[in-house]
């Protein structure tokens, strides 16, 4: 497949340097997040996680851009019988210490810095891909950590 568009790489690395320095310092960013009860977009996939946790014995759950996540919260008022390990990733450590409270796991950094291969049954993300500067990478990080 060849490439879909070409991008100046110093101009990426620009506009990743300050998306990054955004999210790193913007505390009003994460009001509208924090102001919902859950998420809607949650109930879309609970078939696939209550089907994916009876045929596992348990489930590995990866959380990219988890930001202030309410899907830690929702996966524990599923009251499943299996097991959940959730990892969550930020790309600053600004919500680490939320997260901490929330996840079995806290990656900070771009996705691909990490050693995820092969380690998850399920990966949610949701208002992630429109903040990406590298979507194909994060996409590519995305299919390597699922377990088959």
């Amino acid at each position: 497949m060849g490439k879909i568009y070409i991008t100046d790489p110093d101009t990426a690395h620009d506009l990743e340097r300050r998306l990054f320095a955004f999210y790193g310092s913007s505390s009003e960013y994460f009001v509208e997040a924090e102001a919902g009860e859950g998420n809607r977009f949650h109930s879309a996939i609970e078939p696939l996680v209550r089907k994916l946790a009876s045929a596992r014995g348990s489930l590995a759950v990866l959380e990219p851009g988890a930001g202030r996540t309410t899907l830690a919260k929702w996966l524990h008022d599923l009251k499943l019988n299996e097991p959940i390990h959730l990892t969550v990733q930020d790309v600053t450590p600004i919500n680490s210490e939320y997260l901490r409270l929330v996840a079995d796991e806290v990656l900070v950094g771009p996705l691909g810095m990490h050693s995820i291969a092969g380690r998850f049954d399920l990966i949610v993300s949701t208002f992630v891909y429109e903040h990406l500067v590298h979507p194909r990478e994060f996409l590519d990080a995305c299919i390597a950590a699922l377990r088959p």
